[in-house]
């Protein structure tokens, strides 16, 4: 069985405390296995599976009726999706801390555009930085 767990890490030079003594080591978090017989296994899938599903049924749900949506979009039409990423990061490292103000990274405005004509349906993708435009308002109206 696999699980979250604190573990001691060798650091790779020593950091202080309060008291001026050296700590080589610091905890984090990792993800350990262990054995364990197959009831308590099937305990902990029962517990854990509960709010996998929900999530499951509410994602899978929401994907259809957007599908929904675009398919039975009327002739002449548009629907715009715009989405958000802030702070995307332009390096992926395995963990970081404090990048939040990082010149590393960057602001995504993703948009798709669903439009239907008389020959039928043909989607145009764009994706924008927010920070190039000096207007929200001129942004949204050079989507459309």
């Amino acid at each position: 069985m696999h699980y979250e767990g604190k573990v001691k890490q060798r650091r790779a030079h020593a950091s202080y405390n309060a008291d001026g003594d050296a700590e080589m080591y610091r905890e984090t978090t990792a993800t350990l296995s262990k054995e364990v017989p197959q009831h308590e296994l099937a305990d902990h899938v029962a517990q854990v599976a509960v709010s996998f599903f929900t999530h499951s049924w509410i994602a899978h749900h929401q994907a259809m009726m957007f599908d929904k949506c675009i398919d039975g979009l009327p002739p002449d039409s548009i629907c715009v999706l715009l989405d958000f990423s802030m702070n995307y990061s332009h390096a992926h490292p395995d963990a970081s801390q404090q990048e939040w103000w990082s010149a590393h990274q960057t602001t995504l405005l993703p948009v798709i555009v669903y439009m239907t004509d008389a020959d039928g349906q043909a989607t145009w993708a764009r994706c924008v930085p927010p920070c190039a435009r000096a207007h929200k308002r001129s942004l949204f109206i050079e989507l459309i």
